[in-house]
């Protein structure tokens, strides 16, 4: 991948995106924040293993840090530890990097699906907490973003 951090190949970690500022700003969310990272083949793994994890616990909506350690088996302060070493990033924010990259996508390939659905399915509380980030991140609303890949 050219960011330096991988990204496995499966629908939902795609990322079709629409043309101009929106593109900008997925790039950004992806390529911004990891600009310059080469991680060495263990910290590569480690962090497709957060990745991993988070995708699986995002469902239910558990994505604290002590959840996601729990379930790599590691210590919390070591998982914030190694994110922030390996990637400049505090594991909060990276975490909520790979739920907006996962809602991205959700929106390309599965447009059809509910806000709410695809809120839910990336572990946000509530569709306004979704399209607050959303929009944060990305720059434009989730129906913006829908609107502005169907022209």
């Amino acid at each position: 991948s050219h960011m330096g951090v991988s990204v496995p190949v499966h629908p939902v970690n795609m990322s079709p995106y629409g043309d101009g500022i929106v593109r900008h700003r997925y790039n950004h969310i992806c390529e911004e924040h990891l600009k310059g990272i080469k991680p060495t083949a263990a910290d590569q793994t480690f962090l497709d293993s957060v990745e991993d994890a988070v995708v699986r616990l995002m469902v239910d909506g558990h994505l604290d840090i002590e959840v996601v350690a729990s379930e790599l088996c590691v210590h919390p302060t070591k998982l914030r530890r190694r994110v922030k070493t390996i990637t400049g990033l505090t594991a909060h924010t990276f975490i909520y990097i790979i739920r907006l990259r996962k809602a991205f996508s959700m929106l390309s390939f599965y447009p059809r699906f509910s806000f709410l659905q695809t809120s839910q399915a990336c572990g946000f509380a509530d569709n306004a907490h979704f399209t607050h980030a959303f929009q944060r991140w990305v720059g434009c609303s989730p129906r913006e973003y829908l609107e502005q890949k169907q022209q």
